[in-house]
């Protein structure tokens, strides 16, 4: 991340071999930056930014926010910081995982 006030994003995505009619059940997230300046925020988000958590003071965790919404979606994460300028140093990102539970309807 080199500016504020700018949405980067990184997208995680969903398994093409899963069937047709499948539920979220649980969602599991880790992701890492080597530096987090003040201002920092993070949300990880299913199928569109009208369905975000706000994860930005938790680098890992669980949740069931997500429960009940199609499997077949992809989640990604999505950063900024709050502000106007650059970032100096820029915000350099490490890993990111998401482990969604899922369960398979018939």
């Amino acid at each position: 991340m080199y500016s504020k006030n700018m949405i980067y994003t990184t997208p995680l995505s969903a398994p093409h071999f899963l069937g047709t009619r499948v539920t979220i059940s649980n969602v599991v997230w880790q992701y890492g930056t080597k530096t987090q300046p003040s201002g920092f925020e993070a949300a990880l988000c299913w199928k569109n930014t009208q369905t975000c958590l706000n994860v930005s003071r938790f680098g890992s965790g669980q949740t069931d926010y997500f429960n009940g919404k199609d499997a077949l979606q992809s989640f990604f994460l999505q950063y900024q910081v709050a502000g106007v300028g650059s970032l100096s140093p820029p915000v350099i990102g490490d890993t990111a995982q998401i482990i969604v539970s899922y369960r398979v309807w018939p």
